[in-house]
Parts: structure tokens; sequence; C-alpha cells
């Protein structure tokens, strides 16, 4: 594929990514927390606990690795083109 048509694809995916991904992380534990309080249950019920940490979890992992991975994918586009060899990889276009 040409240059222009990944820049395209990948500039979409961010866009998803930080302005539809990212914040729509907040309204699911809101809702949660206002659920917890709420109900039958306590915050500090063992299940409602690893449900909020996996939570937790999930987030950092889209903010620390997904955000960062796509930021750099988008910077070796931009400077070495779509043929450009992964670093310290050998590319592979065939599986």
């Amino acid at each position: 594929m040409s240059k222009e048509i990944n820049e395209f694809a990948l500039r979409g995916v961010q866009f998803m990514d930080a302005r539809i991904a990212n914040p729509a992380y907040g309204p699911p534990a809101g809702d949660r927390l206002i659920m917890s309080s709420q109900g039958p249950w306590s915050i500090t019920t063992r299940w409602i606990d690893a449900a909020l940490v996996l939570f937790v979890i999930l987030i950092l992992m889209g903010v620390l690795g997904y955000t960062p991975a796509l930021r750099n994918q988008i910077r070796a586009l931009e400077s070495a083109g779509p043929t450009a060899p992964l670093t310290g990889r050998p590319r592979r276009d065939r599986i």
C-alpha cells in the first residue's frame, strides 16, 4: 500500500484511540462506583475490588502501551515510509 493510505489509516486509528476509546474508560468506572455505593454490595467486596484492579490494568495497558506504540508507528511511517524495516526484527511480509 502507499504511504498516504497507511498514514490515513493510522491517523484514523489514532483519532479513535485519543477521542473515543481512552475517554470511554471514564463512564464505566464512575458507573461501577455509583452502583457499588447504592447497591447491596460494598466497594470492599473481593470481586468488586478485583474488577476495579483489572479495569485499572486495562486502562494502563491502553494509555501506556497501545497509544505510544501507535505514535511510534506513525513516526516511523513519516520518516522511512511503509517499507521501513522493524527495528531489531526481520520483516515478515508473508505468514
